[in-house]
């Protein structure tokens, strides 16, 4: 699965940036602060959501995150100062274009029971509340699809492995990296029923110290008010 495209609106200093493409490798040229390091922070920000999605579901086009600040996304750092008071309730927009190889393809229809000619445009949303995730497919087949964005955003999030390392890496930049790795790695993990029921029996084994250690600081509190007390 190859991207061929990106675009992003309000996302920044960004309000839009249509249809670039992407290649094998590809360079970003222009000017000191036009925006160049906002576009990269936008296509990474938007993968990272996608490459999260095998953790979470997704119901009527909104990603079901455990906290909204999903791929590191602020809306009051990320959406457009100039435009919050005017757009209090505005969304950063990304749009993602795949092409699919002929045995993707196949693969696609083995798990999402539809057809596709080969091209997979995905569109993600990140405002204030839950972002959205929603196939933007034209055609007579764009509906269909739309309804099946819990099994599409899984497939997508299945061939999706990314790392962004930048170009200038602090030692906490550099443990920031590693930690984003074993938490995408251990999130997968941790819905399994072995590790669930493996969590339960260390907090079974767990309560009576931290019910010892709780009855002791209370007991301490109670000593030290009463002396505040006289």
């Amino acid at each position: 699965m190859k991207l061929v495209s990106f675009s992003v609106n309000n996302y920044r200093s960004i309000t839009k940036a249509y249809r670039l493409p992407i290649r094998q490798s590809t360079v970003l040229l222009g000017p000191n602060n036009e925006g160049k390091s906002n576009i990269l922070k936008a296509l990474v920000t938007a993968l990272e959501i996608l490459s999260n999605l095998k953790v979470y579901k997704i119901r009527r086009g909104r990603i079901q995150a455990l906290s909204r600040d999903l791929g590191g996304y602020s809306w009051d750092r990320d959406y457009p100062i100039s435009l919050q008071s005017k757009h209090p309730a505005g969304e950063s927009v990304f749009n993602l274009e795949f092409e699919l190889t002929n045995d993707e393809i196949d693969q696609f229809f083995d798990e999402v029971k539809s057809s596709l000619n080969g091209s997979l445009p995905i569109q993600v949303s990140l405002g204030k509340g839950d972002p959205s995730f929603k196939v933007v497919k034209k055609g007579p087949g764009g509906p269909a699809l739309s309804k099946k964005d819990d099994l599409i955003a899984q497939f997508v999030s299945k061939r999706i492995n990314i790392t962004y390392i930048p170009s200038v890496r602090t030692y906490g930049e550099s443990e920031k990296i590693v930690s984003s790795i074993v938490a995408k790695e251990l999130a997968v993990v941790e819905k399994q029923e072995a590790f669930k029921n493996a969590l339960a029996e260390v907090a079974k084994i767990q309560a009576p110290l931290l019910d010892q250690i709780s009855k002791s600081i209370t007991e301490t509190l109670r000593v030290f008010l009463r002396m505040l007390g006289t």
